[in-house]
């Protein structure tokens, strides 16, 4: 009987391709960081895909919470450029205004799930 040639067979069988595009820049940093775990490019990925923990995006809600407490500090800023101008009581109520926007933005989120 003659001797078989070629490859031995993996182990594991990989059945399923799936692509997706990279800009080069991207491709580049993938590259780099396969290189220096001494892996393939295809088999990084698939540590990756498989082991890295993905950050989901923010819910509706979220991204209303995160507005809020972006314009609030858009308006306090604006307000301490006019600051100069205003009474202490008109600061104050300002102030307690914007603490009672933060309020909600910060009941918005944590309950957004």
């Amino acid at each position: 009987m003659a001797d078989i040639k070629g490859r031995p067979r993996k182990a594991i069988i990989q059945e399923k391709n799936i692509g997706f595009y990279l800009t080069w820049k991207q491709y580049a940093i993938v590259q780099k960081k396969a290189k220096e775990a001494k892996l393939t490019i295809s088999d990084y990925m698939r540590q990756v895909a498989l082991n890295a923990k993905v950050i989901e995006r923010w819910t509706p809600k979220q991204q209303e919470g995160a507005r809020r407490v972006i314009g609030v500090a858009a308006d306090i800023h604006q307000l301490m450029l006019n600051s100069k101008e205003m009474t202490a009581d008109e600061l104050e109520q300002m102030f307690q205004k914007y603490r009672d926007i933060l309020d909600e933005a910060i009941e918005i989120l944590r309950h957004a799930r």
